[in-house]
């Protein structure tokens, strides 16, 4: 089942948000478009520009009247631009945007964002603010626009001259900027509904669970190919996501990269570069980034199967190296970082991503699932991780307790014939204590396993 299609708000209509917006009344324009809100109408394409540049926007700090009256006209004119939206106006545009989610189809939301697919819908923009709002149509994804810094560097500070204007767009343009600003969180996680809503109705309508619109936010494949396999963008936002102290930014980014694994089990993404992308990205990550994937994944087939592919290929990689390619401490968390410090770690993921390609392009050691076998399987649980340091070695058993889990569920739903025979012949047994019983802190998985399966 797919939502009916929506038609555009009304000449009117869109004439009385337009006068609030002209009047610099944000928050009657906002109000006005909330009270219209319908599964019948969708917003114009310039009001959902406008909305989600206001809701870049940082919140004003509320400052003490008295300190306010002691300051210079001039310097009050300086500290905030007299367009800038209010810390009312900024909320309400991110709940508006919020509830359009569930109200509209994700097709005529997404039409507001800049992606590869086809140029950007042209508008003519009447106010100020929705003047200043044509950067969210000039950004080259969805990416550049939760990046840190990106209203700075796309909007005209008028407060300012031409040549200090020029200086700050030069040193917010090098590419140090983090991948996802402070004030952009809430833009991140309405793109994350988005994206989600996208893929129950792409479901609905009978095909496999995943979101077309996200599909146009990476770059198109070269040389002809029909699948995709660049996601450096997403990835920096997903592990950015994980290595955060809050919670609620963590499960973010696993819902990010839950997307991304759905693209690749719909064979819109080559899930192989995509497994040899996570690795090394995880490779040079904190214990914190491999918790984060391990709790906040939520289970599915296609993050079962993901799994499957990726702690298989690291167990391999672990084992014939005969070396430590796993953390050994967690990275401190990120914050605030000098440009360079920044700019250094974009580049150093750019050249694993690089070698994640390159390797696995002439590789094929990492089978799917559905071409994994038994004695594939039971060759990488039984491996010998004697020769690794001891925390390497209790990171290598927790992933092979997860590989066995994610395995296990696939084969059950699967009702593969050779797994009901393994598990009918007693061999799930010596297969847990080949794997697990000669390792420290292996009993404690063999319990537990025991009580899953056998």
């Amino acid at each position: 089942m797919s939502l009916p299609q929506e038609l555009e708000m009304g000449y009117h209509q869109r004439a009385l948000v337009d006068s609030c917006f002209e009047e610099g009344q944000y928050e009657a324009a906002i109000s006005v478009l909330e009270q219209l809100r319908s599964p019948i109408y969708r917003p114009s394409h310039a009001h959902l520009c406008q909305l989600i540049y206001i809701s870049l926007q940082p919140i004003p700090v509320a400052t003490d009247e008295k300190q306010k009256l002691l300051e210079s006209p001039t310097k009050i004119v300086q500290q905030r631009p007299s367009y800038a939206p209010s810390a009312d106006a900024i909320s309400a545009a991110r709940r508006l945007l919020m509830s359009l989610v569930t109200t509209n189809s994700p097709q005529a939301l997404g039409e507001a964002l800049p992606h590869y697919s086809q140029a950007p819908i042209p508008h003519v923009a009447t106010s100020l603010i929705g003047k200043q709002a044509l950067c969210i149509t000039r950004a080259k994804n969805c990416w550049d626009l939760i990046s840190e810094g990106f209203i700075t560097r796309t909007s005209q500070v008028y407060s300012s001259p031409k040549k200090r204007r020029e200086t700050l767009h030069e040193e917010l343009s090098s590419g140090d900027e983090m991948p996802v600003g402070e004030n952009a969180w809430p833009i991140f996680e309405w793109l994350l509904c988005l994206f989600e809503r996208d893929e129950q109705l792409t479901e609905s309508c009978g095909l496999l669970h995943h979101s077309p619109l996200l599909i146009d936010q990476i770059p198109p494949p070269r040389a002809g190919s029909t699948i995709r396999w660049d996601t450096s963008s997403p990835l920096r936002i997903v592990f950015f996501c994980l290595e955060q102290s809050e919670l609620r930014r963590r499960v973010m980014g696993a819902r990010l990269l839950t997307l991304l694994i759905n693209l690749g089990n719909a064979r819109h993404l080559d899930l192989q570069l995509f497994v040899g992308s996570v690795q090394s990205r995880l490779s040079t990550s904190g214990d914190e980034v491999w918790s984060s994937i391990l709790s906040n994944l939520i289970p599915s087939p296609s993050v079962h199967r993901f799994k499957v592919s990726l702690f298989q290929k690291i167990i391999n990689e672990s084992i014939t190296k005969g070396t430590d390619t796993l953390p050994r401490t967690a990275r401190p968390r990120p914050r605030a970082q000098p440009k360079s410090a920044l700019a250094l770690d974009a580049n150093n993921s750019k050249t694993e991503e690089s070698k994640a390609i390159n390797s696995n392009s002439i590789s094929t050691q990492t089978h799917m699932p559905s071409t994994l076998g038994f004695d594939e399987f039971n060759h990488v649980l039984t491996s010998d991780i004697s020769q690794v340091s001891d925390t390497t070695r209790s990171l290598l058993l927790r992933l092979k307790f997860e590989l066995f889990m994610s395995y296990g569920y696939l084969q059950r739903i699967d009702n593969t014939s050779e797994w009901t025979t393994v598990h009918s012949n007693g061999r799930i047994e010596s297969l847990l204590e080949n794997a697990f019983g000669n390792v420290d802190g292996g009993d404690a998985y063999i319990k537990i396993l025991r009580t899953i399966v056998i």
